[in-house]
């Protein structure tokens, strides 16, 4: 069981399992590390490459063109907003700043408002959120690890009277190097790359890196299988050959948990 780069692809793969995960950020490396620790076998499918941190060489030239969506140049429709999305084993995880927060209540009580979400409160996620933070080592800054700027806006909403507080951050043993964009040398980012997905393949999940999913195939309401082009992992264009994931008619209905 391992992480399939795409290299070694040279024909088209059919494959079945109980399971296929589209994406291996901080969704999908949790799913697929819960089922296939449950014993489902498990396929995951990941758009970006398979890249280790002793190929991060700290360079946003080398490291945007590898590790995000377009080369870090997505944008909103109208090109107003930039979207910095990873793309890569590990999804966002890898590039991002590892600011970790609980989703606000009033945010869930929006979406059961406006989008009709039911049946997911916010008390009955906090023990998932409390599980999951100990997991990622998801702890709060001190004070004094605050840089000089920063301490500047903190005395101007403490002499304003403003709510201020500390980010947490899921990082074990950081260096505080400013270089989290452009991943984490140390591994003392505690993404998914070093924490679900090798959990994942332990138990069993099969990853592919570089396999662009281009179409997901339904029967009426249900999914058939999913197929996805192959890119050669050295020049990131397609290299002719696609997967075949069709999953096994399999009801999942036991709750797992993140333990």
């Amino acid at each position: 069981m391992s992480i399939h780069t795409g290299r070694g692809i040279e024909s088209d793969l059919s494959l079945e399992c109980d399971v296929c995960v589209v994406g291996s950020g901080a969704g999908g490396a949790v799913v697929a590390q819960r089922l296939a620790t449950a014993g489902k076998s498990v396929v995951v499918l990941e758009d970006g490459g398979f890249h280790s941190s002793d190929t991060f060489d700290l360079t946003e030239r080398n490291m945007f063109a590898r590790l995000y969506q377009e080369g870090g140049a997505r944008a909103t429709a109208d090109q107003s907003m930039a979207i910095l999305q990873g793309r890569a084993v590990g999804g966002t995880t890898v590039v991002n700043w590892t600011t970790c927060f609980r989703t606000p209540e009033r945010v869930m009580q929006f979406w059961a408002e406006h989008h009709g979400v039911e049946g997911i409160s916010h008390e009955a996620l906090v023990p998932h959120w409390a599980r999951i933070e100990e997991r990622l080592n998801v702890v709060q800054m001190r004070l004094d690890q605050v840089n000089r700027n920063n301490m500047v806006t903190w005395r101007g909403l403490e002499a304003l009277g403003w709510h201020k507080d500390l980010l947490s951050r899921n990082v074990k043993g950081c260096a505080h190097t400013g270089y989290c964009g452009v991943g984490c040398v140390i591994d003392a980012k505690q993404s998914m790359l070093v924490t679900f997905i090798p959990e994942a393949v332990a138990a069993g999940a099969e990853v592919y890196a570089n396999a662009w999913v281009e179409r997901i195939e339904v029967d009426g309401r249900h999914c058939t299988g999913v197929v996805a082009r192959v890119r050669d992992p050295r020049s990131d264009r397609p290299s002719g050959h696609t997967i075949t994931v069709r999953a096994r008619d399999l009801d999942i209905t036991q709750q797992f948990s993140i333990e």
